[in-house]
């Protein structure tokens, strides 16, 4: 049997005349373009795991943002009630305002003795942050007690 083209099948079974270095280059082209597809897919692999990872990093980066928001409109009801406040010591809350970003809720205030407690509430999207502001004396000038953020009133 005469082999007249280089296969498996003639090495193991005519092993008369056969040109190692024949065997070996008709092969490489092979075993190249096999090693460059397998680091090819495990280069798309990690280009993959990255992208996924900057996803969710930036879904991360956004709900953190839309939670300050959220922040900066209760702070923003709060300053303007303290200055209905300062205006008009009858001012009672209880409004909303319309802001760039969501909205926010000054509560009824709420009056004693000695404090006068004003709760904000800021919402933008599905974030909501609120904020208790306790204000002391209002003459001669607005002494503030507390402001800080609550979970709820």
């Amino acid at each position: 049997m005469i082999c007249r083209k280089l296969s498996l099948f003639c090495i193991i079974y005519n092993p008369v005349n056969i040109n190692m270095n024949e065997v070996i280059s008709h092969n490489s082209g092979y075993i190249a373009l096999i090693s460059i597809l397998i680091i090819s897919t495990i280069g798309l692999i990690i280009a993959f795991s990255f992208a996924q990872e900057g996803v969710e990093s930036g879904k991360i980066l956004a709900a953190r943002n839309k939670g300050h928001q959220a922040l900066m409109n209760a702070s923003a009801c709060a300053e303007e009630a303290l200055i209905a406040l300062r205006d008009d010591l009858s001012y009672t809350g209880d409004e909303i305002l319309s802001l760039d970003e969501g909205t926010c809720e000054v509560r009824p205030v709420a009056t004693t003795t000695d404090e006068i407690i004003v709760q904000t509430e800021g919402v933008v999207d599905n974030y909501t942050s609120r904020l208790e502001v306790i204000v002391g004396t209002t003459s001669p000038y607005m002494e503030i007690k507390s402001w800080q953020q609550v979970k709820s009133f």
